[in-house]
């Protein structure tokens, strides 16, 4: 390597003039005018994230004053969004491309993941009499510093293969930061700095997480107006209309797939991201670990929770019947509440969240669920909560089978929106707020969100909790182009706020929206870190800022990790004949493991605050499906309780009529009472004595 650069930029090596046409010379004092020549360099890497560019010719900067030149310019690096094609494109169509690294200009900081925006300003299309087929595009705007797009004139210099390309932000064997470095709080008598607290953290929406592929090592240098990995393209730099860069393709048509890496530099003398009555760009991150503090979006008010009734006022008769399942001690139909099971010709693409059930003390069952009421809506509730819904929520006391209370809540959309907190309370997420309810839905705790919810996570012992809030990047325009192009929702930004066990803010960091949902144990956070080919690590990253190995996995897909109480962690992943096995770990050693079988269509996890038996449901299939199936097609579940000391099993539930829903069963917190939802009825099942941890 010759001389010595930044880290972070990349290195267009020397090329000869006879590299480009005369005409370029014309427009290169107004594209790169500020960038002096520095002879080539040469950069050892995985990926072309980490070359380093300088554009530069020896003499090039001949007739042009030497004042005028200033420190070199670093490129902006992005990846097309959507398949370009020449064909199939009109002149003032838009081009999207998505920044893999941090950038900061003079009046402009994109941070990885926004968008620059361009536009086709030529085309010629392959024909019999056009040999040739040509396009050429102009980059003029960038989400510099928010979802507004803000002028910021580029033009493209070099392009690379999308098989070449690479994560710039993660290269195999690093690792992302984890919750742990951003905790300031004293644990044990010692207290982490909280320097960390609001950093962007970007890991690999949801429920789905989304591996990139391995791709093969890219070159080692770039020149100005060099196509690496794609044989039949040439780039002409800054010599079409309005000084945009001409990519041409002879013999054929020209295409670009999605992905396509562009080394995009901007075209001084135009001023970039400060517009009339543009606002100053906020503080962005220029690389991943890079502080980072969104402003929260206003959110509109829901009306959100209305009393069906109270005592004495609730008469539900339940109704005498013979119990249908087999050895239960109770049985309660549900009729009487408005509860209907989902149609038997429902169109499903999984189990859903229409329903949940928790206890709220030894003695109350919480019985919630979709009455499929129709819901009025306010406008601003109309435009900003498209799936809100009504849950009504029922508190039946076990001993009189009496309804103690019964409440609908405004959930704002379709998502999970109950989470089990222990002995006698719940998390439930109704309107903006998340809410701590207690016996008889007594509300003793509640937080205002301030933005869409993503996920709540939280530790075992209900100790800490990662609630993450969306945060809009992109305008609805460009979300709509986003989502046509990519056929998904566009990646967000979401803030990952770690809360103690009263709901007080501990700290916040940012991630994606595609990152894999955080798994809280009472005292840290677990990671799966990729280490190799079908190959994956399990690491627990303390408060305290240890790091501690739990075990190594052989997977093809990215292993899902579940944290129960009794220090247990319930891992999924597959195998090389396309199905799913299971492993419970305890203390990163294996209490139990099994497999599922190809009909199987739904697989959940429970603990108990108690931390000494966890559950564990399989639901089968009459046989295998792809992406679409229904109740009707659902044949029978087991729910089987084991031993977390032991990994034995100490009750099974065989249910023939298996509701289509995530969350229809909780265990009391006794220990001793087992609740299921059938078809139209809830069983409660009296467990056996087990092994108790003291």
């Amino acid at each position: 390597m010759k001389g010595a650069t930044p880290p972070g930029t990349c290195c267009l090596g020397t090329a000869s003039s006879a590299f480009l046409p005369v005409a370029f010379w014309d427009n290169i004092a107004q594209i790169i005018g500020s960038i002096i020549a520095v002879g080539e360099y040469k950069v050892e890497a995985r990926s072309i994230w980490h070359w380093l560019i300088f554009i530069a010719w020896p003499g090039m900067w001949s007739g042009i004053p030497q004042a005028a030149t200033e420190s070199p310019v670093t490129p902006i690096q992005a990846e097309l969004v959507k398949r370009l094609e020449a064909s199939k494109v009109s002149i003032g169509d838009s081009v999207l491309a998505r920044v893999q690294m941090g950038w900061k200009g003079s009046s402009c900081e994109l941070r990885p993941g926004d968008i620059v925006q361009g536009r086709i300003v030529f085309r010629r299309p392959y024909s019999k009499t056009e040999k040739i087929s040509e396009v050429a595009v102009l980059f003029e705007n960038g989400q510099c510093g928010g979802p507004a797009m803000k002028p910021l004139p580029l033009t493209i210099a070099a392009i690379v293969s999308a098989d070449l390309g690479g994560d710039p932000t993660l290269e195999q064997g690093q690792e992302r930061q984890a919750l742990s470095d951003a905790v300031g709080l004293t644990l044990n008598g010692g207290t982490r700095s909280v320097t960390h607290a609001a950093e962007t953290v970007y890991n690999e929406p949801s429920r789905t997480v989304y591996v990139t592929p391995r791709r093969a090592a890219p070159p080692k240098k770039l020149k100005p107006g060099q196509v690496i990995g794609i044989s039949h393209l040439r780039l002409t730099v800054g010599t079409g209309p309005e000084g945009s860069s001409i990519l041409s393709s002879t013999g054929r048509e020209l295409r670009l797939d999605a992905g396509t890496q562009f080394v995009l530099v901007p075209i001084s003398g135009a001023k970039s991201g400060s517009g009339p009555g543009t606002a100053t760009p906020a503080t962005v991150a220029s690389s991943p670990t890079t502080k980072v503090e969104p402003a929260l979006p206003d959110s509109p008010k829901i009306a959100d929770e209305t009393e069906v009734c109270v005592p004495p006022s609730c008469h539900v008769d339940f109704e005498d019947s013979q119990p249908e399942t087999h050895n239960a001690d109770l049985i309660l139909p549900l009729k009487a509440l408005g509860y209907s099971p989902p149609p038997a010709n429902l169109e499903m693409s999984r189990f859903d969240f229409h329903t949940g059930m928790a206890f709220l003390g030894p003695n109350q069952l919480l019985f919630t669920f979709d009455p499929h009421l129709l819901v009025k809506r306010t406008n601003s509730e109309a435009i900003s909560f498209l799936r809100l819904r009504i849950i009504r929520a029922v508190v039946v006391d076990l001993a009189t089978r009496q309804v103690v209370r019964s409440v609908d809540w405004r959930v704002p959309d379709s998502a999970q929106y109950l989470w089990p907190l222990g002995k006698e309370e719940v998390l439930v997420h109704v309107g903006d707020e998340l809410r701590v309810y207690g016996p008889g839905l007594e509300q003793r705790q509640k937080i205002s969100l301030g933005a869409p919810l993503a996920f709540v996570r939280t530790s075992p012992s209900s100790t800490y909790f990662a609630v993450g809030v969306v945060n809009e990047r992109h305008t609805p325009e460009i979300h709509r182009q986003l989502q046509e192009a990519e056929g998904r929702e566009p990646e967000e930004d979401v803030e990952v706020r770690v809360l103690d066990s009263n709901l007080h803010p501990l700290t916040k960091v940012m991630r994606s929206s595609r990152s894999a949902f955080p798994v809280l144990v009472d005292d840290g956070e677990v990671r799966v870190l990729r280490i190799g080919e079908n190959q994956w690590r399990i690491v627990k990253y303390s408060w305290a800022g240890e790091r501690q190995v739990l075990a190594q996995a052989r997977s093809t897909c990215l292993p899902s990790l579940q944290s129960l109480a009794g220090d247990l962690l319930f891992v999924v992943g597959c195998d090389r004949q396309g199905g799913k096995w299971f492993r419970v770990l305890r203390n990163g050693k294996v209490l139990l493991k099994g497999v599922f079988f190809s009909q199987t269509i739904e697989h959940t996890a429970s603990g108990n605050a108690n931390g000494n038996i966890f559950a564990i449901r399989i639901a089968q299939a009459k046989q295998s499906f792809s992406l679409v199936f229904h109740p009707s097609d659902l044949q029978s579940e087991r729910i089987a309780l084991y031993s977390a000391k032991t990994g034995q099993c100490i009750f099974a539930v065989n249910n023939l009529s298996t509701v289509p829903a995530v969350q229809t069963f909780a265990i009391s917190p006794a220990e001793e009472q087992l609740a299921v939802l059938t078809a139209g009825q809830i069983a409660l099942y009296r467990i056996p004595a087990h092994p108790v941890e003291h």
